[in-house]
């Protein structure tokens, strides 16, 4: 067996053993992880594979955005869909200029945001 698959079999089974504040930490990773591969393809004027991995994460706030319940979690869900959705603007200003500076910047966001969710006790 390949380390990829290995790898990628170790993560279905923390995905499918996750608690959901667990799901959210690995989805922010997943962005951060995509973010900074974008950086290093711009750096490397790969717009390919910048592209691709900016959509990743894009991708992935999507998810964070669509997953919130806003009859549940009333202003303060209100409040992460503004931020997701800033955060998502941001990220499609920074693929169509393929700008490092917006990216590094959003990168930073996720970073604090991940570091305050992982210290939530649920």
């Amino acid at each position: 067996m390949s380390y990829q698959k290995m790898q990628s079999n170790y993560l279905a089974n923390e995905v499918m053993q996750a608690s959901p504040k667990r799901l959210i930490e690995l989805l922010l990773e997943g962005c951060i992880k995509n973010l900074k591969l974008a950086v290093i393809a711009i750096d490397k004027e790969d717009v390919n594979l910048a592209h691709n991995k900016l959509v990743r994460a894009q991708d992935i706030i999507s998810e964070l955005r669509y997953s919130i319940n806003e009859e549940v979690g009333g202003e303060v869900a209100q409040q992460f869909i503004q931020l997701y959705e800033y955060i998502n603007n941001q990220l499609v200003l920074a693929n169509l200029k393929k700008d490092k500076a917006v990216v590094e910047k959003i990168e930073g966001m996720v970073e604090e945001l991940l570091a305050t969710w992982k210290q939530l006790e649920v």
